[in-house]
């Protein structure tokens, strides 16, 4: 591990979340933020932007730590890793379609925490290096005077700069 990350744990047993909490720390990882609830979850990530969250599915209350991924997916970009006893095919399906970084089973080893988020805090890197990437691309081929028109392989057009929009009378949609 070569830096520090900022970690929030959503657990809603105090007991659990003291233990994963104490793993993180003697992991070197910092903690940010904790929650019981998917409520307070959403709130503190907004809050504090954690570089990852350790979420428990089930969790008390209204909203469970599956919808409390989607609410804070559709908020900011953050990866959450599912720590949980529920591995029913229902619960992994759900838990897919929020796009986690991981799912581990309770109990897991201290190994296993470990792997999981070095692998996710890694895949989140990458994934903001391809977005920064995306959007500096975006705007040099925005800023080109020159006309550019990109296709796929069937020739479908998915890409007009500004300049060929205006040349061709064609919009980018």
């Amino acid at each position: 591990m070569v830096e520090k990350a900022r970690i929030m744990v959503v657990e809603d047993e105090a007991v659990i979340s003291m233990e994963i909490q104490d793993r993180l720390t003697k992991m070197g990882h910092l903690i940010c933020g904790t929650a019981a609830s998917g409520e307070e979850a959403v709130s503190v990530a907004t809050a504090k932007q954690p570089d990852l969250i350790l979420m428990d599915v089930n969790l008390r209350g209204e909203v469970d730590g599956v919808q409390t991924a989607e609410k804070i997916r559709d908020r900011i970009e953050m990866p959450v890793i599912y720590l949980t006893a529920f591995a029913d095919d229902r619960t992994v399906e759900r838990a897919r379609h929020t796009e986690p970084y991981g799912y581990l089973i309770k109990p897991f080893s201290e190994k296993e925490l470990y792997a999981a988020i070095e692998m996710a805090l890694y895949k989140s890197s990458m994934e903001a290096k391809l977005r920064a990437s995306q959007r500096q691309y975006a705007t040099t081929i925005r800023c080109i005077a020159d006309c550019v028109v990109v296709t796929d392989t069937e020739m479908r057009i998915t890409l007009m700069n500004p300049a060929a929009q205006n040349v061709t009378g064609w919009k980018q949609e």
